[in-house]
């Protein structure tokens, strides 16, 4: 995530306008999802820009779109601009409701920010449906914390704002949450629990090779079924995943490829091959694998 880290650039807003009309006048498109991180991080001074070349360009009534965003900042004029430019569905990665669990994701606001936004969202009435993403089991989550998600949850999805959520945290590498010690009651592999007492630290390459699940205070799947009873069905509600991961189904080859490219790209050639030579030992005939190898070999014959 380039927020996370720190590193974003920003795209001249002629340049973004004009990929918009290619596809609008060249591939008839009208429906879009701008799938940057959030939008108007750090500033909200580049995507009010876009969004005026957007309306400038003739393009807003052509054309509606959707996009990842901050709760804050979010102003007013934020709201004006983006409706101006047909983003009807702004989405925000909430991640909770309530404030112990937004500093357990370590987020730059609390729960009166993200009050204070749905209910200005709301006012503006049908033209703009909100979206708001939720993450159930980090570390600390407790039956009690959950409720207080699952009130607010029945209270915006009762005033038409969809509500997605996951049962589970993926474990990634170099994150806050894949960096630390971890509860071994608390995490999942795509075998099963992974059992034991005390705390596991996975390492990099680890968390790469398979998908790695935190979830407290019940099992994924067991939360997924726990809140699917309490929202009720609420058509404004949905489950995004509850723990099993759709990297889970790839055969063992593939996920030890995938790593070796991942190495081959940050130019650790010697791990690339190890685990690109791991991959033909899994399954001989993976001709991808041979073919990374022979880039390798052009490219760094040592």
């Amino acid at each position: 995530d380039p927020i996370n880290q720190r590193a974003t650039g920003r795209r001249d807003v002629a340049n973004v306008v004009s990929d918009l009309r290619h596809h609008v006048e060249e591939h008839g498109l009208s429906r879009f999802h701008i799938a940057d991180a959030e939008l108007n991080l750090p500033y909200e001074d580049h995507v009010l820009r876009v969004c005026a070349g957007i309306r400038d360009g003739g393009l807003a009534g052509r054309i509606s779109w959707r996009g990842y965003f901050n709760v804050t900042p979010f102003s007013d004029a934020l709201i004006d601009g983006l409706l101006s430019a047909g983003c009807d569905s702004p989405s925000f990665a909430v991640d909770s409701f309530h404030d112990a669990g937004l500093r357990a994701h370590q987020k730059n606001f609390r729960s009166r920010h993200v009050h204070d936004l749905l209910g200005r969202l709301l006012a503006r009435g049908p033209a703009v449906r909100p979206e708001v993403c939720l993450l159930f089991g980090a570390p600390g989550e407790t039956l009690a914390g959950i409720e207080e998600n699952v009130r607010w949850m029945r209270h915006y999805a009762d005033r038409g704002i969809q509500i997605a959520y996951s049962c589970g945290l993926r474990v990634y590498p170099n994150t806050p949450l894949g960096q630390r010690p971890l509860d071994r009651a608390h995490l999942y592999l795509p075998s099963g629990p992974l059992g034991g007492t005390g705390l596991h630290r996975f390492t990099p390459d680890e968390l790469l090779r398979q998908p790695v699940v935190y979830c407290e205070p019940l099992a994924p799947r067991e939360l997924a079924h726990h809140l699917a009873e309490r929202l009720g069905g609420h058509p404004n509600t949905g489950v995004f995943t509850d723990g099993r991961w759709p990297e889970a189904r790839h055969s063992t080859e593939l996920r030890l490829f995938n790593v070796g490219v991942h190495r081959m790209a940050h130019g650790r050639f010697g791990p690339a091959r190890d685990l690109l030579n791991q991959a033909l030992d899994a399954n001989a005939g993976f001709d991808l694998a041979r073919t990374a190898l022979r880039i390798i070999d052009r490219v760094n014959p040592d």
